[in-house]
C-alpha cells in the first residue's frame, strides 16, 4: 500500500492510518484490561460454584436417603426399634 492511500482521509476526516491505529488501540486496551481482571480476581465466581456443588450433591444423598428410607428393610428395622422402645418403657 502506497503512503499516499495509506493518510487519505475518507468522508470522516479519518485516514485509514488513523482507523486502524484506533482499532490496534482499542484492541490492546481490551486485552489489558482483561489480563489485569484475571490477575486481580482469579477466583471470582469460585464460591457460586462451589455452593453449586455442594447444592447438586445434598441433593443426591438426600434422594439416597429417602430410596434407603423407604425400603422394607429399615422400615422393618425402624418399626422393631420402636416397638422395643414402648415395651421396656
Amino acid at each position: 500500500m502506497t503512503g499516499s492511500k495509506l493518510f487519505k482521509k475518507d468522508e470522516l476526516g479519518q485516514s485509514r492510518y488513523m482507523r486502524l491505529r484506533n482499532r490496534a488501540f482499542k484492541a490492546a486496551v481490551s486485552a489489558h484490561s482483561r489480563v489485569h481482571a484475571l490477575i486481580d480476581e482469579p477466583e471470582k465466581g469460585t464460591t457460586t460454584a462451589e455452593y453449586a456443588v455442594v447444592i447438586v450433591a445434598a441433593t443426591g444423598f438426600a434422594g439416597l436417603l429417602i430410596a434407603v428410607l423407604k425400603s422394607d428393610a429399615v422400615k422393618g428395622l425402624l418399626s422393631s426399634l420402636v416397638e422395643k422402645a414402648l415395651q421396656t418403657s
